[in-house]
């Protein structure tokens, strides 16, 4: 019988955005299903359920790690560390590949202070575990390729399976019931995000509802990301460095790029989901530096925000 695996892929955001898509091949090529929460807000307890029941649904978890701890929770867990930490609680066999120390890396994608401590505590739960360590992009496809195929060979899991090929009525009842079910809740999600997912009114809801907590010298700072990305408009339609967000964000907040003021997190939350909702495209330079333009949606926004219609 041909099983297909569903396999979730967890890392941060920004700085592994080559290596994750190179990892989605991977494991398409082995003819199994990845799937990546990078599509979903994580930063939303709504959305946190969502990724939640993904993690249940899937067979296998791989973790990607580099040198960034990433967005953290109310309660101080980045989310791939939650990510991780639920995935483990349900028993689901887990992948480690962390990126080797040897390896020369982005300094702007390097955890420093507090979270850099965080993210060194969050490795150190691997010692014991099965963990690869990664020098380059072909390297890591190579041990997720190896690694995957020997736990898909110890540790076989449910799967999943053609309808037509199961000979036991019973399973393929219960795997309709269960797609059913998913169906379900998948479209009074889409009902509820409205019928139109790239329409200007529905990204406009998206980010406005999408809302900020910041520490700024005047106090605490708060504000809709709707807000951000217009504030960054301009930025976006010259082309912007991930490098130079900070600064356009401190200026946009406190009018100066150069305030004493912590924006990583906001940065992150940002740029992925400017990204996912299509308003900018990012491109790598040969330094690795990804940098971003607002696209045609992008514009429209934008357009929309400074001139609205009666």
């Amino acid at each position: 019988m041909d099983k297909k695996y569903q396999v979730f892929i967890s890392s941060t955001f920004i700085d592994l955005t080559d290596q994750r898509r190179r990892v989605v091949d991977t494991i398409l090529r082995m003819g199994h299903l990845p799937v990546g929460m990078e599509l979903f807000n994580a930063a939303d307890d709504s959305q946190w359920e969502i990724i939640k029941t993904h993690i249940d649904n899937s067979d296998y978890y791989l973790l990607i790690l580099a040198h960034r701890y990433g967005t953290e929770a109310d309660d101080g867990l980045s989310y791939t560390e939650k990510e991780f930490n639920y995935a483990l609680g349900k028993g689901i066999p887990c992948l480690a590949f962390i990126i080797d120390k040897s390896v020369k890396w982005n300094a702007e994608f390097v955890e420093k202070g507090k979270k850099a401590t965080k993210l060194n505590t969050f490795k150190a739960k691997f010692t014991n575990r099965l963990v690869n360590y990664w020098t380059s992009t072909e390297d890591l496809a190579a041990h997720v390729s190896l690694s995957l195929s020997s736990l898909m060979t110890t540790k076989p899991r449910v799967g999943w399976v053609r309808a037509d090929t199961v000979s036991n009525n019973v399973l393929v009842l219960e795997e309709l019931s269960r797609l059913s079910r998913e169906n379900s809740e998948l479209r009074l999600q889409v009902d509820a995000k409205g019928n139109d997912i790239d329409s200007i009114e529905h990204t406009e809801k998206v980010l406005s509802a999408m809302e900020y907590q910041l520490e700024l010298p005047s106090g605490i700072g708060t504000g809709t990301f709707l807000d951000l990305f217009k504030a960054l408009g301009n930025d976006f339609m010259d082309q912007i460095g991930s490098h130079q967000v900070p600064e356009a964000i401190k200026k946009a907040l406190t009018g100066s790029p150069h305030a004493s003021v912590d924006v990583g997190n906001l940065r992150e939350v940002l740029l992925r989901n400017a990204e996912i909702l299509g308003l900018v495209i990012a491109t790598r330079s040969p330094s690795g530096t990804y940098y971003f333009n607002m696209t045609e949606k992008g514009r429209r926004l934008l357009v929309h925000l400074s001139y609205p219609l009666e």
